[in-house]
C-alpha cells in the first residue's frame, strides 16, 4: 500500500467518539517513520494493529515515546480504539465509520455490543458485513470468541468473567478443563453457549484436541516447576501431593509437566525430595 493511499485511509472520519483510555507523552513531535508503524519496520501491519490493542487493553503498556507517538495516529494526545480502528482500516483496505468494538453502531463500545456478538457466535443473529468488520478485533478475518473475549477486556473486565479454556467456569484454568473439552469433543458430555465459546480456544470454531493441549500448556505456562497444589509457590505441601500422587498413581499430565522435577514422566518419591530441596534452596 503506498503512503498517499495510506494517509488517505487513516485520515478518514470516523462517526464515533473516542474511547480515552491512555495518554499520549508530547516528548516526539516527529518520526522517520509513518504514523501507524508502531514496530518501525517500514509498513503497516497486524502486528501494528496488535501493539495499539493491546496497549488499548493494557495488556501490554511497553512502548517507548516514539512507539506512542506513532501509535497516536489521529494525533488527539491519545492511544484509543479510534486508532486501532484506522490500523485496521488500512490494512483491509476500507473505510469503518465506527470504531472497532461499536458492533450495534451507536456510536460506544458497551455491554451490548458483547451480547450482539454473542448472538453471533452462537447463530441466533448473525452480523451484516460491516457489523463483522467491527467485531473482529484481533483481525484474523473471523467472528468469534478470541474477539469477544478480546471485547470483554476493554470493557475493563467489568463484564469479564472467564478466561478462554476456563469451560468449568471456576475462575481458573485447570487438568478438569482440559479433560471437559475432551470429553466434549468426544461426545461424552454437553456444553451451554458460553462453554461452547470458552472451549474454542485457538478460535478455529471447533472444539477439539488442539483446545484442549492449549489449555495445558497455558496452565504450565503459568505454575512454578514443582507447585503440585497450583498455589504459585513451591512448599513442604506441594512435595507431599507428590507423594499422594505417587501412591494413588493418579497424577495427570499437567501435574508431570509440572512436578516431574526428576524428568522420567512419572511423579515419584524422588520428584517429592526434589521439591523439598528446591523449596528448601528459595527459603
Amino acid at each position: 500500500m503506498n503512503s498517499k493511499k495510506l494517509k488517505m485511509i487513516l485520515g478518514g472520519t470516523l462517526l464515533a467518539s473516542a474511547m480515552v483510555l491512555n495518554s499520549v507523552s508530547a516528548v516526539v513531535t516527529s518520526s522517520t517513520f509513518i504514523k501507524g508503524d508502531v514496530n518501525r519496520d517500514g509498513k503497516i501491519t497486524t502486528q501494528d494493529y496488535d501493539k495499539i490493542l493491546a496497549y488499548v487493553k493494557k495488556t501490554d503498556l511497553n512502548m517507548d515515546d516514539e512507539q506512542k507517538y506513532l501509535a497516536d495516529v489521529n494525533e488527539d494526545g491519545n492511544i484509543t480504539l479510534i486508532d486501532a480502528t484506522k490500523i485496521l482500516a488500512a490494512i483491509k483496505g476500507t473505510k469503518l465509520r465506527y470504531i472497532v468494538g461499536d458492533i450495534n453502531r451507536d456510536g460506544k463500545v458497551t455491554q451490548d455490543d458483547a451480547d450482539t456478538l454473542y448472538d453471533h457466535i452462537n447463530e441466533t443473529n448473525l452480523l451484516d458485513e460491516e457489523q463483522f468488520y467491527l467485531a473482529d478485533l484481533n483481525g484474523d478475518d473471523k467472528a468469534n470468541g478470541k474477539d469477544y473475549n478480546m471485547l470483554l477486556e476493554i470493557l475493563n473486565g467489568t463484564y469479564k468473567r472467564y478466561d478462554m479454556g476456563d469451560v468449568t467456569r471456576d475462575g481458573k484454568l485447570t487438568q478438569e478443563d482440559a479433560d471437559d473439552i475432551m470429553k466434549y469433543y468426544t461426545g461424552k458430555i454437553s456444553f451451554d453457549d458460553e462453554q461452547k465459546i470458552l472451549g474454542d480456544v485457538d478460535g478455529d470454531e471447533k472444539i477439539n484436541a488442539r483446545d484442549a493441549k492449549l489449555v495445558l500448556q497455558q496452565i504450565v505456562a503459568n505454575t512454578p516447576k514443582g507447585d503440585l497444589d497450583y498455589n504459585g509457590v513451591v512448599d513442604a505441601n506441594d512435595a507431599s501431593v507428590a507423594l499422594e500422587l505417587y501412591k494413588s498413581q493418579t497424577a495427570t499430565s499437567s501435574d508431570i509437566a509440572v512436578g516431574d522435577l526428576d524428568n522420567n514422566d512419572l511423579i515419584d518419591a524422588n520428584d517429592a525430595s526434589l521439591i523439598l530441596e528446591l523449596y528448601k534452596t528459595n527459603n
